[in-house]
């Protein structure tokens, strides 16, 4: 589950080149989630990524 909230303060810490505040919340739903993904991912333990469903293949 994602925190908008919780990205919009991270974000702006972590990207390069930076984004600030007003650009994370300016980002289309798809690429906040895109990118909200990938700091999800980042902080799951190995255990966590092995119990996640496997993703279709287009």
């Amino acid at each position: 589950m994602l925190d908008v909230a919780a990205l919009i303060t991270v974000l702006p810490r972590i990207t390069t080149p930076t984004l600030t505040a007003h650009d994370v919340g300016q980002l289309d739903l798809v690429d906040l989630t895109a990118i909200g993904t990938e700091v999800l991912g980042f902080f799951m333990s190995k255990a966590d990524k092995a119990n996640l469903p496997a993703s279709p293949t287009a």
